[in-house]
């Protein structure tokens, strides 16, 4: 029974030993919202129905490449793309953090033509087709965005953001965002798996010790 236990462990650390090699990506985009259109029809920022016309806005976006193969693209640019691999995304209005972490479809996609670069981040929050996120940032001078979408970068542009996400609560905003960034959020090294599983197999082995010699005893 204990060899068992101890060729599931074994496998369970193979599996998480290969999994810590993944990359969870948070890309933030920073701006200011603007148009009629954008109200907080849900009070998820303050007040409900609320204008939120020169608000900033910053949106984080998650996404994890454990969870689904990033697909090199050569035309008609070069491109990365990952898609289904979302895990949360956090609005932040007026101070206020809202985290959403259902999504029927997500996309994150990074292209470079040398000179030009896009980041662009997509998100469906449900299969109507109306509640949706989407944001994207172009490097038109520098190409300063990378084409690997596990690369970390910093890029500031003035005029070539897009960003729009509308909730089925009714709150929803058009922004331009001037600042976005990509960052390698922190995940447990292959190591640190290793000896956290190894811990618990030490820790049931010395169990399994102490019962089958307290077992030998009650018989003797």
């Amino acid at each position: 029974m204990f060899r068992r236990l101890m060729l599931g462990g074994v496998v369970a650390l193979f599996g998480h030993c290969v999994a810590a090699q993944a990359t969870i990506m948070d890309v933030t985009y920073t701006g200011t919202i603007f148009n009629d259109f954008s109200t907080d029809g849900g009070g998820m920022f303050g007040t409900a129905g609320a204008s939120l016309i020169g608000k900033n806005i910053s949106v984080s976006y998650f996404y994890d490449t454990a969870l689904a193969p990033i697909v090199n693209n050569p035309n008609p640019v070069f491109n990365q793309t990952i898609s289904g691999a979302a895990t949360a995304i956090q609005i932040t209005i007026n101070g206020i953090t809202q985290t959403l972490t259902s999504f029927t479809s997500s996309l994150a996609l990074n292209f470079h033509t040398g000179t030009q670069s896009r980041a662009q981040e997509e998100a469906s929050f449900d299969n109507t087709g109306l509640h949706t996120l989407s944001m994207s940032l172009t490097d038109n001078l520098n190409g300063g965005i990378p084409l690997s979408l596990t690369d970390a970068f910093d890029i500031t542009s003035l005029t070539t953001g897009t960003g729009f996400f509308r909730l089925a609560n009714g709150t929803q905003a058009l922004f331009q965002p001037t600042h976005v960034t990509a960052v390698v959020a922190a995940v447990p090294e292959a190591s640190t798996w290793a000896m956290m599983i190894l811990g618990f197999l030490g820790v049931g082995f010395t169990a399994y010790r102490r019962k089958r010699n307290g077992t030998a005893l009650a018989a003797a």
